[in-house]
């Protein structure tokens, strides 16, 4: 059994993340009384999902696996593929290279950067106690079910330009805007994500 983490110690100096107080209560809870606890954030672009992915590894010790890692090579994107709610992200070798190994204590895969278009080096992660998978399309039907905790994050219009703005230049701005918003709206509209979650922020 995990011993657990106060809630004034995560708090120290930390009073941002103050308002995910319920959030971690069911997290010590679920860590306490299960040897793996999976937690899944998903939402909009631009909405804080990394930024709480990397303050649950901090607090955790957590390795994160980013849905980014999963993007769907060019060999498969055919039209059909595309027009699917969420049929840019590679779901069936998340379920190979992931879901199948949940028992492991570490996982290797080869993640895929979208900036070559190919895979790139063997990444390892640990999936005890805390593993956290962390981006948009990560609650897609067909490996939804693997979550202990499911998180959707939200952010106006008017965020996610100022957000992604600050990360990115105003060429791919306009991406995000005129392709991979709409894309990413459909998915969430398309499967009421808001609907079967455990916390919306």
């Amino acid at each position: 059994m995990k011993e657990t983490i106060k809630i004034d110690e995560i708090l120290q100096g930390q009073e941002e993340l103050a308002k995910f107080l319920d959030l971690f209560a069911k997290i010590e809870k679920s860590l306490s009384e299960q040897k793996i606890t999976i937690v899944g954030i998903d939402g909009n672009s631009g909405s804080g999902k990394s930024t709480l992915a990397n303050s649950l590894k901090r607090i955790y010790g957590a390795d994160i696996i980013p849905m980014d890692d999963f993007f769907l090579p060019l060999e498969l994107r055919h039209e059909a593929r595309l027009k699917e709610a969420g049929g840019n992200i590679h779901h069936e070798r998340f379920k190979t290279d992931i879901i199948d190994h949940l028992e492991e204590d570490t996982i290797s895969y080869r993640a895929f950067d979208c900036s070559v278009m190919s895979y790139g080096d063997e990444k390892s992660i640990k999936t005890k106690p805390l593993l956290i998978v962390e981006g948009v399309y990560s609650f897609h039907p067909s490996i939804s079910d693997i979550y202990d905790i499911k998180i959707f994050m939200c952010a106006t219009k008017e965020e996610q330009i100022e957000r992604i703005l600050k990360r990115s230049s105003k060429k791919q701005l306009e991406r995000y805007l005129n392709e991979w918003i709409p894309l990413e709206d459909y998915y969430i509209k398309s499967f009421n994500l808001k609907d079967n979650c455990d916390f919306i922020f």
